[in-house]
């Protein structure tokens, strides 16, 4: 039977080289799918689907990359915001905007990808 350890800071056990196994980073995972998971629940941020009668999807995971889909509304992209920023304090982890980037719709207008970017700064591609 497994017993309860005092808590560990996965941030400065990486900063001291610290490796943990990858199930460490799963659980992370699950967190920022849990707070993406929420937003769609209280309509904060619809996902997007493929066809009318389609379930939205919002994020895709799959090992450290993650996909976030949205409209592009300024309401959902500080939503977003939000959501990294409360990842990055719960996990110690750092979200590399410099890797990440946005893609638009091509019907979406280029002041209208300006303004979301200055909620959102990320690359546009």
């Amino acid at each position: 039977m497994g017993s309860l350890l005092s808590p560990f800071n996965l941030k400065e056990a990486s900063d001291k080289g610290t490796l943990y196994p990858p199930y460490i980073y799963i659980i992370c995972d699950e967190v920022l799918s849990d707070l993406i998971n929420k937003a769609p629940q209280d309509g904060s941020i619809k996902g997007v689907s493929i066809a009318s009668n389609a379930p939205a999807v919002s994020h895709l995971l799959y090992a450290d990359d993650s996909i976030l889909f949205s409209r592009v509304r300024i309401a959902e992209a500080t939503i977003i915001v939000s959501i990294l920023q409360s990842y990055q304090e719960a996990s110690g982890q750092t979200i590399n905007l410099d890797k990440s980037e946005m893609v638009f719709s091509p019907n979406i207008s280029q002041d209208f990808k300006k303004s979301f970017q200055d909620h959102l700064p990320v690359k546009h591609q």
